[in-house]
């Protein structure tokens, strides 16, 4: 294992993300030294790649080792001040059968990003997690805004 993390260091950050599954193995390792240096290979990340396994980062803030929560939690903070976001607007095309709706996800410049239903009962994070796996993003990437501009965060506390 020790090979492979040296392997990962001494790769460039846009081929390193092509090998991420084999180092998120790594963090599940009994060995905390391996565990922190897993941790470290992924810090060498761009934000954007390394935003895509925050839920990954978010277990290992309930790791038994002190040091591997510190880690993950210097490493969401991170995350949180230098990952780009995306806010998409979004505009209801039309009501489908049965109570369902069809929304339309457009970007800044109104350019439409995906159409997708939606269930009327859906809580605004479902809604942005939803968006952000279509985007092939993090939730954390997305803010959903409305067509008046309000954020949806401001509808449900999310």
């Amino acid at each position: 294992c020790w090979e492979a993390i040296s392997a990962f260091k001494r790769l460039a950050p846009d081929v390193l993300h092509r090998h991420v599954a084999a180092v998120l193995k790594l963090l599940d390792d009994i060995d905390l030294d391996l565990r922190l240096a897993a941790l470290a290979v992924l810090a060498r990340l761009e934000p954007t790649h390394l935003a895509l396994h925050l839920s990954t980062l978010q277990r290992k803030c309930d790791d038994e080792a002190e040091p591997v929560r510190t880690r993950a939690s210097q490493l969401i903070k991170h995350l949180e001040e230098n990952v780009p976001r995306m806010a998409v607007t979004l505009r209801i095309l039309r009501q489908g059968g049965y109570g369902t709706l069809k929304i339309a996800c457009t970007n800044m410049a109104g350019n439409e990003l995906l159409d997708m239903p939606l269930d009327p009962g859906m809580r605004c994070d479902e809604l942005r997690d939803k968006v952000a796996t279509q985007l092939h993003m993090s939730p954390m990437q997305v803010r959903l805004v409305l067509s008046d501009a309000s954020q949806t965060d401001e509808l449900d506390g999310n």
